[in-house]
């Protein structure tokens, strides 16, 4: 498995896209650099063949993770000063810092976010040869494999071709997504440990367990579970959810800190330490008395997506 890349610094330039060439990009939370101007860039996609690279906070290398990208993600650049670009994130709109190594644009590409048209990976690890270099390495639930040929196992990021080496992939099914086959495929996450700003099986926060595993199955949701909660149809209580609602937690209506899914009767699946499957209250998830925890933050607020 290939190392980790952190992003840092912001910059000011023109518009692009890009297709990651390493499975998992990190990315950056925002921070200040002197600008510098640039017209344009051309359109591409960003190619990543690295494990996991952040996307993050001020400092290049020390900075926050806010999200991950995956192989094959699109990225718009927005900025870029010396080695890092601001870019925008085509599938959620997301903004941070990126290592321009990680990024192959792609002239011609017109940055229209397709990632719900193509097949994933379904499995929750797989294995991808850059058929160029002959490097393999681990990809994770729900990267995406544009250009798949089933016959010959192969797709393409960009110019680069790969061969899926092992783990499935799965076409978009038309018409609404199965909430029981979502939560069979969330349960090959448990036990996975919580990473702030993780989307993929080696560490993986809630709000993006959730937007990938709804991604994997053709619906699109925000990044953040303070942005999921402001979408969808609202679900007045507890009783009334079923199995694939989203329900939110936080201090208050305004403060959104955690999201998970229900998966039975007051029972929700979640990353929280480690995705787990918890019970929920009206008060909030019931953890085990053995975890001692002080505190719980109550539910504000459920959503149906399916």
């Amino acid at each position: 498995m290939a190392g980790a890349l952190t992003i840092g610094r912001r910059s000011h330039e023109g518009g692009g896209y890009v297709m990651s060439t390493r499975n998992q990009i990190a990315m950056c939370k925002l921070g200040s650099a002197p600008l510098r101007e640039k017209k344009s860039w051309p359109k591409g996609q960003v190619n990543c063949s690295e494990c996991q690279a952040p996307l993050g906070r001020p400092k290049p290398h020390h900075a926050e993770m806010v999200t991950q990208l995956l192989l094959g993600d699109k990225v718009e650049i927005l900025d870029h000063h010396q080695r890092w670009y601001r870019v925008i994130t085509c599938f959620d709109r997301y903004e941070g810092l990126l290592d321009h190594r990680a990024v192959e644009i792609l002239p011609g590409d017109d940055g229209t976010d397709d990632a719900l048209q193509m097949p994933v990976l379904s499995s929750l690890l797989g294995e991808a040869t850059n058929l160029q270099s002959g490097h393999s390495f681990t990809i994770t639930y729900g990267t995406a494999l544009p250009n798949f040929v089933p016959e010959a196992r192969e797709f393409a990021v960009g110019t680069t071709r790969f061969a899926l080496r092992s783990g499935e992939a799965r076409w978009p099914r038309p018409g609404p997504a199965d909430p029981e086959a979502i939560f069979r495929d969330a349960q090959m996450f448990l036990g996975v440990p919580y990473l702030w700003g993780g989307r993929s099986a080696f560490g993986i926060d809630c709000s993006g367990y959730m937007q990938i595993l709804f991604k994997a199955h053709g619906v699109k949701l925000k990044r953040d579970a303070s942005q999921q909660i402001h979408e969808g149809q609202v679900i007045p209580s507890l009783d009334e959810a079923v199995m694939g609602d989203l329900i939110f937690f936080g201090p208050d209506r305004d403060t959104i800190a955690h999201v998970g899914m229900i998966c039975g009767p007051r029972q929700i699946i979640h990353s929280s330490g480690y995705v787990r499957i918890d019970p929920v209250t009206d008060e909030g998830v019931n953890y085990p008395q053995s975890e001692k925890i002080d505190s719980v933050e109550p539910w504000q607020g459920i959503r149906r997506f399916l």
